[in-house]
């Protein structure tokens, strides 16, 4: 079976990225459309109801307060339609908001940010994990557990003859 035309199909890079990128992505290209397009934004249906349900579906996601932030004032700033004279600064003020979360390298500065940037880790809680050797949300999210506990395979007392932590089943 074929891709029709005009449908896009799932592409390696595509399926990489995050759904944060994806998410932003659908905030961003109506903006970029409608800041350029010749026949003007008025033209463009719906671009109200488009933009606030995209940024209200990027800001569900688990992101940075601050990110969430800019993407509530997107949703604010679209909840209604606009008339033609202020919908162009609308789209101006939006691209503008949400230009620094598209830059290439913010992903990585967003992973650099302190662990106190989290809710529910504040200074205390960030001395602790930094006297561990964790200082950012990046070493937090690549942190590996070195061991595990398979509870999947449950034993009985029976057959527990010099097996090291085992899951006994209590009958």
């Amino acid at each position: 079976m074929t891709p029709r035309a005009g449908r896009r199909s799932s592409s390696a890079a595509g399926a990489a990225r995050s759904p944060f990128a994806r998410a932003l992505e659908a905030v961003r290209r109506p903006l970029v459309f409608a800041h350029e397009a010749a026949a003007g934004a008025d033209r463009i249906r719906d671009l109200e109801r488009t933009l606030a349900r995209a940024a209200a579906r990027a800001g569900q996601l688990s992101i940075p307060s601050d990110v969430r932030t800019v993407l509530a004032r997107v949703e604010a700033l679209f909840a209604e339609d606009l008339p033609p004279e202020q919908r162009s600064d609308a789209i101006e003020r939006a691209l503008s908001w949400t230009e620094p979360l598209a830059a290439p390298g913010f992903p990585e500065s967003a992973l650099a940010r302190p662990v106190s940037c989290l809710p529910g880790a504040g200074p205390r809680r960030a001395e602790q994990l930094a006297r561990r050797g964790l200082g950012s949300v990046g070493d937090l999210l690549y942190l590996l557990p070195f061991r595990w506990e398979d509870r999947r395979a449950v034993s009985s007392v029976a057959e527990l003859s010099g097996k090291i932590g085992v899951v006994l089943e209590n009958p």
